[in-house]
């Protein structure tokens, strides 16, 4: 009994707005449509306010949406050179704490002199790129070169064509077998066979690769020069450093370089970081995993070892007698 005077008014209501309508509907449109400009009239300014808004917001959406590709890849491109200069910068850092550590260790102080000391042997390096892995595309593309160079002398076996990677650069530049090849501070591998004009390069990785190998611990304060062992390629992308004793310290984590003393490399270089370590009977079952990604490997510079100009003069013996006499020495 209570409920009808409470619908009254939304009843009401509902009359009025049907009522409104069915006059809209019914009245002739002279007198209708100066209603009806009023009413557009008053919400015109809200209107073209909210179209207005529509349109900025799919302005922005859409330039949050599209944005260009080449912003995108140069921005990542800017952090790869940034974390690849900031990684060289570690590297310098560490071989300097390596020499540091070096110094320390030896035996005896340094003997005087009067004169500054020129060491007999030069390092230099041989810039060079890497041709491609495919021996039949490599003779494919050197055809045209081979059939115009044999009038000058110019033979098959001057390029050596073999299932590694190949550079461009060979005998000619100073390159001969067994040199390491490095890209900046990491030791890539080392020449397997050298041409006149071409070169092969077998990558650390390689189950043929052998290299000696010393690990360095990092300290609080300081780098630590660690056991010593032989760098073996897996076959799989990473590497085995074997023959370390298993009374040695090595932990997960531990910078791989080559041996300090070896003759070869005036300055350790960086191999890699152990990230397996297992004891053994005898010795450590190590893993090592390289510092570089083989499949972007485009560049690389061979070290190559020579004579001190500045020590060997015209009137001294050439490199062939100098060689010949260290090898008679022993």
């Amino acid at each position: 009994m209570n409920r009808l005077p409470r619908w009254r008014p939304r009843i009401a209501l509902l009359a009025g707005i049907w009522g409104a309508a069915a006059a809209g509907i019914f009245t002739p449109a002279r007198y209708t449509e100066p209603v009806r400009t009023a009413i557009v009239d008053a919400l015109g300014p809200g209107r073209i306010a909210a179209i207005t808004a529509a349109e900025a917001y799919a302005t922005i959406i859409e330039r949050f949406r599209s944005a260009p590709a080449d912003d995108k890849l140069a921005a990542a491109l800017a952090r790869v050179e940034a974390l690849q200069a900031q990684r060289r910068e570690e590297l310098a850092e560490h071989i300097t704490q390596i020499r540091l550590a070096s110094a320390e260790a030896t035996v005896g102080p340094p003997l005087a002199s009067s004169q500054a000391y020129e060491p007999l042997l030069a390092a230099g390096l041989v810039p060079a790129r890497i041709l491609g892995r495919d021996p039949a595309v490599l003779r494919r593309r050197f055809e045209r070169i081979l059939s115009r160079g044999t009038a000058s002398a110019v033979a098959v076996d001057d390029l050596v064509l073999a299932n590694l990677p190949h550079l461009d650069q060979g005998a000619a530049a100073g390159i001969a077998a067994g040199q390491p090849a490095i890209s900046g501070r990491v030791v890539v591998g080392c020449i397997a066979h050298a041409g006149r004009w071409t070169s092969t390069l077998q990558l650390v990785t390689d189950p043929d690769y052998r290299g000696f190998a010393q690990i360095v611990r990092q300290s609080r304060s300081r780098a630590v020069l660690g056991a010593t062992g032989v760098l073996q390629g897996n076959g799989d992308g990473n590497c085995r450093l074997a023959l370390v004793p298993k009374d040695s310290p090595v932990s997960i984590g531990d910078f791989v370089y080559s041996r300090q003393q070896d003759a070869d490399q005036p300055a350790p270089v960086y191999y890699g970081r152990v990230i397996a370590a297992e004891p053994g009977a005898d010795h450590w079952s190590i893993t090592v995993e390289p510092a570089f990604d083989p499949a972007l490997l485009t560049d690389v510079q061979v070290l190559n070892i020579s004579l001190n100009p500045q020590r060997v003069t015209e009137a001294s013996a050439p490199a062939q007698v100098v060689m010949d006499e260290i090898a008679a020495q022993h």
